[in-house]
C-alpha cells in the first residue's frame, strides 16, 4: 500500500478529495494562522524533516506539498512538474482562487462539471511557464469539479459552495508568475520525503514573525499558526492543578504555564527521588514555602514519571506536557531577535542566541543588573538549582529548566539562564540534578 502525505496551506480548512482520486492511505496536513482568535495572513511556511535532514519551503498560494511516494492515480501532479492546487479558500462562499503551475508555456482546457456530470464551462488558455491563478465564481449549486485539460494528462479538483451564488458559475485567468521561488519549491517537493515516525519542524513566517511547531504526525492534523505573544493562552488563561493555580502565557505556537511547575511531596534536599506512589520534589532551603513562591525542583526521572519519549506528561497535569529538546529550541528561535527557530545555532553550541536569554528571564530579581525584558511573559525568575549531592546554588543568580530530550543513559538536555548574559545554556547534565519544570500544553 502505497502512502502520501499532503500538506496544504489553506487559510482556514481543506477539504481533501483523496477517495475520488483514487488514493489508496492519504494523511492530509492542514495549515492555516490566527493572531489571538483572528485570522493572520502569512508568506511562507518551512517544512523541515529532522530525521531525514531535508527540507522544502512552500509559498503561498503555492501551498500544496506531496510527502513520500505519489499515488498511482493522483492526476493533479505529473513527474513534469505540472500542479493543479486546490482552490483557496475552500469552501468558497464567493469567489476562490484556483493556482495551476505548468513547466513551460502550453495550451490547456479547463472544464467545470456540476454533481450530475453536466459541462457549465470549457475554455481553452494558454498558460505562461510558472503559477497561474484562476478565479472561480461558483453558482447556485454546493459542489464542483474543476478539471485541467492537457495534452497528455487531466488532474481534477473538487470546490465546494457555502454563498448564494450568481445563475451560472464563471472563470477568469488572473495571470501568472514565473519567479524562482515556485520552481524553486516545485522541485524541492520531488526531493522531499516522509515516512510515518519522522519528525517535523514546521516555521510559518508573516512578514518579519516566525511561529514554529514541531511535530511527527501519524494521522490526517490540522495545523493552526499562532502569531500572540505575551497573551493568556486564547479560552484558557488559568489552570488548577493539585490545589494551585497556574497562569498560562501564549508565545506564538506555544502555550506554556506561566509559573515553573509546584507539585507533590517535598523531600530532603539530600535524598534522592524514587520510584513510588507519589511525586517527589525538593523546595529551596527545605521550605514549603518556597516552594509555592518560585516552585519546585525535580530530578529528570521523577519529573519523567519514570517514562521517555518525545511528548511525555510526566507530573504536568492532563493535556501538558513536559517540553521536549525541540520544542525549547522553538522557544528560544521565537523570541530571539537574531537567529531564527530551526537555526542551528540552537543545537551546535551551549552558548546560543544573542537575547533569547534576556527576553525569556523575569524583569525583577536577578543580581548584577540581570534583569530579562519579560517581553514575551515568560519571566523566569532566578531560583537556582539543585545539584547532584543536595545544595541549592544560584539563587539571584541562575536558573535552570528540564527538557524531555535525552542525552544518554545518565544525562539529558537543559536549558539555563545567568544574570550576567543575555543568551541560553544549552547543556546535556546529570538527571540526578533537581532543576525546575514548565509544562507546555499538547
Amino acid at each position: 500500500m502505497k502512502t502520501v502525505i499532503y500538506i496544504s496551506g489553506l487559510f482556514l480548512w481543506c477539504i481533501f478529495a483523496g477517495n475520488a482520486l483514487g488514493q489508496s492511505s492519504v494523511h492530509a496536513l492542514t495549515f492555516s494562522a490566527i493572531h489571538n482568535t483572528q485570522y493572520q495572513s502569512f508568506d511562507s511556511i518551512l517544512i523541515r524533516n529532522i530525521t531525514r535532514g531535508a527540507d522544502t519551503t512552500l509559498y503561498y498560494p503555492d501551498t500544496t506539498l506531496d510527502l513520500g511516494n505519489l499515488a498511482i492515480n493522483d492526476k493533479r501532479h505529473t513527474p513534469d512538474g505540472f500542479r493543479l492546487f486546490q482552490n483557496v479558500p475552500n469552501p468558497a462562499a464567493g469567489e476562490t482562487m484556483i493556482p495551476v503551475f505548468v513547466p513551460q508555456n502550453e495550451e490547456i482546457s479547463v472544464g467545470v462539471t456540476d454533481t450530475w456530470g453536466r459541462t457549465l464551462i470549457y475554455n481553452t488558455y494558454l498558460l505562461r511557464q510558472g503559477m497561474n491563478r484562476f478565479t472561480f465564481s461558483p453558482g447556485k449549486a454546493k459542489q464542483y469539479y474543476f478539471t485541467v485539460y492537457r495534452k497528455h494528462s487531466s488532474g481534477t479538483i473538487t470546490i465546494l459552495n457555502t454563498g448564494a451564488g450568481r445563475a451560472l458559475p464563471a472563470i477568469k485567468l488572473e495571470g501568472s508568475d514565473s519567479k524562482s521561488e515556485f520552481l524553486k519549491e516545485a522541485h524541492n517537493s520531488e526531493q522531499f520525503g516522509f515516512s510515518p515516525g519522522d519528525q517535523l519542524l514546521l516555521v510559518c513566517y508573516s512578514d518579519t514573525l516566525e511561529s514554529g511547531i514541531h511535530s511527527s504526525p501519524a494521522a490526517s492534523e490540522t495545523y493552526a499558526f499562532q502569531f500572540a505573544w505575551n497573551i493568556p493562552c486564547p479560552g484558557l488563561s488559568e489552570v488548577t492543578y493539585a490545589g494551585q493555580v497556574y497562569h498560562t502565557v501564549q508565545i506564538f505556537s506555544q502555550c506554556w504555564f506561566k509559573e515553573n511547575l509546584n507539585v507533590g511531596t517535598r523531600i530532603q534536599n539530600d535524598i534522592n527521588s524514587t520510584d513510588n506512589s507519589m511525586i517527589e520534589k525538593y523546595c529551596y532551603d527545605n521550605i514549603e514555602d518556597s516552594c509555592t513562591t518560585y516552585g519546585a525542583f525535580y530530578q529528570w526521572n521523577e519529573m519523567m514519571a519514570y517514562t521517555s519519549g518525545t511528548q511525555v506528561q510526566g507530573i504536568c497535569p492532563s493535556g501538558w506536557h513536559i517540553p521536549s529538546d525541540d520544542e525549547w529550541n522553538i522557544l528560544e528561535g521565537a523570541v530571539e531577535t537574531g537567529f531564527n527557530i530551526g537555526d542551528t545555532m540552537w543545537t551546535v553550541y551551549e552558548v546560543a542566541g544573542l537575547n533569547a536569554g534576556y527576553n525569556l528571564k523575569s524583569t525583577m530579581y536577578w543580581q548584577n543588573d540581570g534583569n530579562g525584558s519579560g517581553q514575551f511573559g515568560f519571566n523566569v525568575p532566578p531560583i537556582g538549582y539543585r545539584d547532584y549531592f543536595g545544595p541549592i546554588y544560584g539563587f539571584g543568580h541562575a536558573s535552570k529548566h528540564w527538557s524531555a530530550g535525552v542525552y544518554n543513559d545518565e544525562d539529558a538536555w537543559s536549558r539555563g539562564l545567568g544574570c550576567h548574559g543575555r543568551d541560553v545554556v544549552r547543556l546535556h547534565e546529570s538527571k540526578n540534578n533537581g532543576y525546575s519544570v514548565r509544562c507546555l500544553r499538547d
